[in-house]
C-alpha cells in the first residue's frame, strides 16, 4: 500500500476451477482467506 492507502501493484490469477476439488474451491472463492493460508493448507508449492 501506498502513503494513501492506495495499492500499488495489482495482480490476476488464473486458476483451473474444474480441476479443483470442491473443497479447494469453496476455500479460493470465501474472500476471508488469503491465498498463501489456502495453499499451505493443501501442501502446494507455487512461484510467483
Amino acid at each position: 500500500m501506498g502513503k494513501d492507502k492506495v495499492p500499488l501493484i495489482y495482480a490476476k490469477s488464473y486458476i483451473p476451477i474444474k480441476r479443483l476439488s470442491s473443497e479447494f474451491e469453496n476455500d479460493l472463492t470465501n474472500v476471508d482467506i488469503p491465498i498463501g493460508r489456502i495453499l499451505r493448507k493443501y501442501n502446494i508449492e507455487s512461484r510467483r
